[in-house]
């Protein structure tokens, strides 16, 4: 005889969970798939409870019905799991026994102009911007507010920079700079909505530049947030492409930057390190290449006419080296309209000749580094290092104790790591030297931002979920 929790339902399906890592699982989503058979339950009839039968807060997502009745649905719930194996138990009816209403994820009011959705999902408050298209730092789209509650500080200042936008293979001297998040807005759509899970799909269709190999292109993201976990996700595809970059042959892939910035000697992070080994190259020449060319423009006395020229200089002065790395890029974007088309492709040959030799045979760039320890990367020359073969990362802080962690569901040959005392600037990217894309399309970056004890476990729990096993199907007696 099956003993029931409440025999007013006619049905239970047994949920086990394997914790395989053994890792304590603190506020971790769990998904799991639900095919049911006749008698149908109805969409209000279901109860996911613990083993000593108390409720737990759910939410359906992808229902399949039958008028009022599910024939499949995915169930998501958030567990704390401690030991190797829990269980749990889904109950259900056909008849309506009400619909539940948990608090859970809040929807916030959005603080920016171009707020798509501000969220408090209990550990983090977030705001994802849908840009503006007028082409600054402050004009990106992706997420402008990020708060870990505890700490209580956007981590973006005056949410002047993003996480998240997508910038290769457009954002290349070949395609003469084309930045997707600042250079177009988001389009978006809700995929789901609910008290422990909300998941929102942008796309975003990249202006043509001088690359005939990209014209045409769209990019788009589902962004997924969860109740009180550490975690979220963003799964990132672009339109299906193949191009020559830096020289190189390249196909489907991304650079997705991550972009934090607090001010000078404001450092959110100041140390780096992959899971294991962390293998680095020192140094990104491609920004002095891009000065020198930009002084080099502004010098030339055929230049001195030029009306855009002397817009930018009226903004941002004759010294180059006091230029934010926005202003250098668009002098020669093919959008902003401050060269002819066949000046500006003669122009950018000349740069990328410069960078193929800042980092080609006898330059000393190629020299690779290996640690067990944190990298210092505001101690390397120029505050940037270039990781190498990774899908596991931590950016950290010995000061506030706070790490970021990343799991990328594909090995990410080069990552451009960027932390730089003189702005505070701090970037994750996917990336290579000369803006050369490294993110396969398809993937999936999974962060948690917090203090942790084992950082290595945190990538471990985001590579290795819950796993889930729906064990069998048990009856009320006369059911």
């Amino acid at each position: 005889m099956v003993r029931w929790w409440d025999k007013n339902f006619e049905r239970r399906l047994e949920v086990g969970l394997i914790n395989s890592f053994a890792i304590p699982r603190i506020n971790e989503p769990v998904r799991f798939s639900v095919n049911f058979k006749d008698p149908l339950p109805h969409q209000n009839s279901l109860r996911l409870v613990d083993d000593s039968g108390s409720c737990l807060m759910y939410q359906l997502v992808n229902q399949k019905k039958n008028g009022q009745h599910l024939v499949a649905t995915d169930v998501i719930f958030i567990t704390s799991a401690m030991k190797n194996k829990k269980k749990y138990y889904l109950y259900y009816s056909s008849a309506d026994r009400g619909e539940e209403n948990y608090t859970g994820i809040r929807k916030l009011n959005p603080k920016l102009k171009d707020g798509i959705v501000r969220l408090d999902t209990g550990k983090y408050v977030i705001e994802l911007c849908k840009g503006t298209a007028r082409g600054s730092s402050s004009d990106k789209w992706g997420i402008r507010y990020f708060e870990e509650k505890h700490e209580g500080r956007n981590l973006i200042r005056n949410c002047a920079n993003a996480i998240g936008g997508v910038y290769g293979p457009f954002f290349t001297a070949e395609n003469g700079w084309i930045n997707p998040p600042t250079h177009t807005m988001l389009e978006w759509e809700i995929v789901t909505e609910g008290p422990i899970c909300h998941c929102y799909h942008t796309f975003t269709k990249v202006p043509n530049g001088l690359d005939e190999n990209l014209n045409g292109k769209s990019i788009r993201t589902w962004w997924t947030f969860y109740f009180l976990s550490d975690r979220f996700d963003r799964r990132y595809v672009i339109d299906d492409y193949e191009t020559i970059i830096d020289g190189r042959p390249i196909r489907n892939k991304m650079t997705v930057g991550d972009e934090l910035e607090c001010g000078p000697d404001n450092l959110i992070f100041s140390a780096f390190k992959s899971y294991g080994q962390t293998k680095y190259r020192k140094e990104d020449p491609y920004l002095g290449v891009m000065l020198s060319h930009t002084q080099r423009v502004i010098d030339d006395p055929k230049h001195k006419a030029n009306s855009r020229i002397k817009e930018i200089l009226g903004k941002y002065g004759t010294d180059v080296s006091k230029w934010s790395w926005d202003a250098s890029w668009r002098l020669f974007c093919p959008l902003e309209r401050v060269f002819e088309p066949k000046e500006l492709k003669l122009l950018i040959e000349e740069i990328k000749k410069d960078m193929k030799k800042a980092i080609g045979p006898g330059s000393g760039h190629n020299i690779v580094y290996s640690t067990k320890d944190f990298v210092n990367v505001p101690e390397v020359e120029g505050g940037v290092i270039f990781a190498l073969d990774a899908n596991k990362t931590v950016e950290y802080s010995p000061i506030t104790g706070y790490s970021f962690v990343k799991y990328v569901d594909n090995v990410v040959q080069r990552f451009e790591i960027a932390q730089k005392n003189s702005n505070g600037w701090v970037n994750w990217g996917t990336n290579g030297e000369n803006e050369y894309p490294e993110l396969l399309s398809g993937s999936t970056i999974s962060s948690a931002y917090g203090k942790y004890e084992v950082w290595e476990n945190e990538a471990d729990k985001m590579e290795t979920p819950i796993g889930v096993s729906i064990r069998k199907l048990e009856t009320i007696e006369g059911a």
